[in-house]
């Protein structure tokens, strides 16, 4: 019992430690594409589409949990938790990425502000 309780001490403590490489996937639940992975021992899953400044300050005001890119080579990489070091000391060149919910998808808050489409001229 003794040594039961010592594993499980140990697993706690390395769960901080273990973080992956994220997988495409698609969500159980609703079908749209994600990646999954490990982050500090916990699997997540977020959504492929980017996030620009105002999209994830939006997110973060809905309790969205939000992530980046670190450790990327060619097509791999692993995501961290992002935090206020990370948006104002972090690297530049990391992508924000928000955790994946299903009946909230991220292109709800991109398509709030649409670019701006090329109107048609008529001579």
């Amino acid at each position: 019992m003794e040594e039961l309780g010592e594993n499980k001490l140990l697993t706690s403590n390395l769960r901080h430690l273990v973080s992956t490489k994220v997988k495409q996937s698609n969500c159980a639940k609703c079908g749209s594409a994600i990646w999954v992975g490990l982050v500090d021992g916990f699997e997540i899953k977020v959504d492929p589409t980017p996030l620009d400044a105002t999209t994830e300050i939006m997110l973060r005001l809905e309790g969205v949990q939000i992530y980046q890119t670190f450790g990327v080579v060619g097509s791999q990489f692993e995501l961290q938790r992002r935090s206020a070091w990370h948006i104002t000391k972090g690297d530049a060149k990391a992508v924000a990425l928000a955790s994946h919910g299903c009946k909230r998808g991220v292109s709800y808050f991109v398509d709030l502000f649409p670019k701006p489409q090329a109107k048609e001229v008529n001579f």
